[in-house]
């Protein structure tokens, strides 16, 4: 949406600033929908008009109106699907492939330019070794914590972890250093960084939540129902382990309480 189209008007450097920042925090800060936005902005803009009063004293400091749409207009359901930094597992998989991405081509690049002499089979062992460590640091643990499973999340990269290891031990290797059987040059590892941002950017992001949650909205029993609420408890929402465990034992006497099913 352009400024013209949320109410300000050439020349009007403050009201562009206001409606500026209220974007900002509703889609950055507080993870607010596309189309709940561009509606906010076009209820701005038409009190703007109506009124001919500067947004910032129709609705007061962007980021605290930004607060008041976050809390009172954002369905729960959409809240609750956010972690603790505002982002769901789609969001940290593909920003996290983009970084990742950045990573790996920064250190082709020092690789390239150092001027140490490496085989073929050696830089292919440290460019896909050093691609799958950035990837699942970047980009998969964090989607998986969001996700709620924190378990497997420190499976994935302590997984990760040992890849990175025995790809660097093996690429040290003077039979494997020395070797010259195929050319792969160093530049072309750049191509493992290429190939992790274009696959941030291309996959879906509701096909990339249902990687990472693929049994998100199926019925659950009792026990499975108090296992996943600590699971994103502390994992999601980042409440401290012991915490989360005090929450799913009161749920459970509540239940046991009530003799109602916990879903």
């Amino acid at each position: 949406m352009t400024k013209a189209a949320a109410g300000t008007r050439p020349g009007h450097s403050d009201r562009d600033a206001w409606v500026d920042k209220l974007e900002l925090e509703l889609t950055l800060v507080h993870s607010v929908p596309r189309e709940l936005v561009n509606r906010v902005l076009a209820e701005v803009a038409e009190a703007v008009t109506e009124t001919e009063q500067p947004a910032g004293e129709l609705f007061g400091p962007a980021e605290e109106y930004a607060a008041v749409v976050a809390t009172e207009r954002v369905d729960v359901r959409h809240r609750s699907a956010l972690d603790f930094e505002g982002r769901t597992p789609a969001t940290h998989f593909r920003q996290g492939m983009v970084a990742g991405s950045i990573a790996v081509l920064i250190m082709t690049m020092a690789g390239t330019f150092s001027g140490e002499e490496l085989s073929g089979a050696s830089t292919l062992l440290l460019s896909l070794s050093t691609s799958v460590f950035v990837a699942v640091g970047f980009a998969v643990f964090p989607a998986l914590r969001a996700a709620g499973r924190t378990r497997t999340a420190w499976l994935y990269g302590a997984g990760a972890g040992v890849i990175a290891a025995v790809g660097v031990y093996l690429a040290a290797l003077p039979a494997i250093r020395d070797a010259h059987s195929f050319p792969f040059p160093p530049f072309a590892a750049a191509g493992c960084g290429l190939l992790l941002g274009a696959l941030g950017l291309t996959v879906p992001a509701r096909v990339v939540n249902r990687w990472f949650s693929p049994g998100e909205g199926r019925r659950l029993d009792d026990e499975q129902w108090l296992r996943r609420l600590g699971e994103l408890l502390h994992g999601r929402h980042g409440l401290p382990l012991r915490t989360a465990q005090q929450h799913v034992t009161e749920a459970r006497e509540h239940l046991a309480a009530t003799g109602r099913g916990a879903q």
